[in-house]
């Protein structure tokens, strides 16, 4: 019998959450200030920054519906008494074209971003990967390469780490997160099968672009199956790996569960191989 045990931490049912939609101008500089606020913000505060379209909701403007515009996610999970205060920088920040940010479930939180990805049919292909600085340089390829983007369905999120999970020992798991300021999500989505290759070329091209500032690495559920071998195993890094392959050897060493981010026993084959 395998037996798995959790431990879960208590958030809501009701949050300071939402999002706020910025004209796709204001980009650069939002960006800046939002790294800014979150290198000191508390482990209370999170969410991200996301470069997309404009969704055709009835809270977005008409002439802001499908046109590119700049998202921040926002989540509290602190205390309701605190949470007016520790979202105002956020919410005062410049002239929001939409700003939903209020009390609400915790589970509608999980869901802003679903309106592309939950469509009937919807193709994809993600980039992934940590960055150990966000400059000014970054911020301008990241921005620069949304501008290029090859369906407006495709999604650039910038989701802030540290806080309490850079604070967990190595090899205290194995999914080892790197103490580094931002995770970049290039989801590339549509919907025309006859779009493939375009849409995959331009996620691969964000990978490159923003290659001078990333780690290579990615939790290994993002990391793509035409990856090389030695970016999953780079992913669990050399020590968590070998003591996966050790376990691999002692309970699957014929590589039954393969079909995964495969990690293969010893001598074996696969994706997670040398």
């Amino acid at each position: 019998m395998t037996e798995f045990e959790f431990r879960a931490e208590p958030i809501g049912p009701m949050v300071m959450a939402g999002m706020l939609l910025h004209p796709r101008d204001a980009a650069p500089e939002l960006i800046a200030f939002y790294r800014d606020l979150m290198a000191t913000a508390p482990d209370e505060l999170g969410g991200g920054v996301a470069l997309i379209h404009g969704p055709p909701a009835p809270f977005v403007p008409d002439e802001w519906q499908f046109k590119p515009v700049t998202g921040i996610i926002v989540l509290w999970m602190g205390s309701a008494a605190d949470a007016e205060e520790a979202v105002a920088p956020i919410k005062g920040y410049g002239e929001p074209i939409v700003d939903l940010v209020q009390p609400m479930p915790y589970t509608a939180v999980q869901q802003l971003l679903d309106g592309s990805a939950a469509l009937p049919g919807v193709r994809e292909y993600f980039r992934i990967d940590y960055l150990r600085e966000l400059p000014a340089d970054a911020i301008d390829a990241w921005v620069g390469h949304a501008a290029k983007v090859a369906s407006p369905m495709s999604q650039m999120v910038l989701e802030p780490l540290r806080g309490a999970e850079s604070r967990v020992p190595d090899g205290a798991t194995p999914l080892p997160r790197p103490d580094v300021p931002f995770a970049f999500h290039g989801l590339g989505l549509w919907l025309d099968a006859a779009e493939d290759d375009k849409n995959i070329e331009w996620t691969q091209e964000l990978g490159e672009v923003m290659s001078p500032w990333a780690l290579d690495r990615a939790l290994p559920n993002f990391v793509a199956e035409d990856d090389p071998a030695s970016r999953l195993r780079a992913s669990y890094g050399e020590d968590t790996f070998r003591r996966l392959v050790e376990i691999k050897d002692r309970w699957d060493p014929d590589n039954v569960f393969c079909i995964n981010k495969n990690i293969p026993p010893s001598g074996g084959s696969g994706a997670g191989s040398a």
